[in-house]
């Protein structure tokens, strides 16, 4: 006798109520918080997640307060080692000197001369300015007769506004040949100024 086999199926309306008690416990856990069914026995899932989250929340607040005053803490320390650093370093600097008051005085009255009308005071200053070259490239350890020799020797590596120095004393030989018989044009004595004035800026004495 043939008997009709137990087929196995699945309870499709037991999978959506759960789905759907899942559903109204994510709605209490929103709009109420969650809640404690002790009437029906049942574990109350957004209660516990609601709880769960309580406790993180708790723990993330305490440990961004902790974290900010760290921060808070850190940030006043580095500021009390830089204050520290500043009173104990700060006797081994040179202050600044105000701009003002790094004019090189002598070029000032040289270039007093220059912006003169009377020819004279321009070969008196083209004169000075080469006497202030002389100084300078013996000071940088370059030995002879004259600034001439001197510049013969001079590198152009070591003295890169040579050939303005060149220009600028070539002048200076003419005008301390000749005399007031040179006739010195004001364009040429602005470019002698220039080339002393290039020279002397780029080696930092004005």
């Amino acid at each position: 006798m043939n008997s009709t086999p137990n087929v196995p199926y699945i309870n499709l309306e037991f999978i959506f109520t759960k789905i759907y008690d899942f559903l109204v416990f994510i709605k209490n856990f929103i709009v109420t918080g969650g809640h404690v069914d002790t009437a029906s026995g049942t574990t109350d899932y957004a209660g516990i997640v609601h709880h769960t989250g309580s406790w993180l929340l708790t723990i993330l607040v305490f440990l961004f307060i902790g974290l900010f005053a760290w921060a808070v803490y850190i940030r006043i320390r580095i500021h009390e080692v830089d204050q520290n650093l500043n009173e104990s370093y700060s006797g081994h600097f040179i202050p600044p000197v105000p701009k003002s008051e790094h004019k090189n005085q002598r070029w000032v009255a040289i270039t007093n001369h220059f912006a003169s009308d009377n020819q004279n005071d321009w070969r008196a200053a083209i004169l000075d300015a080469d006497s202030m070259l002389d100084e300078l490239v013996t000071g940088l350890g370059y030995t002879g007769a004259g600034l001439g020799e001197k510049l013969n020797q001079v590198r152009d590596v070591d003295f890169p506004t040579k050939q303005a120095a060149w220009e600028a004393h070539k002048v200076r030989n003419i005008i301390a040949h000749q005399g007031g018989g040179y006739n010195l044009s004001e364009r040429q004595k602005d470019l002698v100024r220039k080339h002393y004035e290039n020279v002397f800026r780029s080696s930092g004495i004005i």
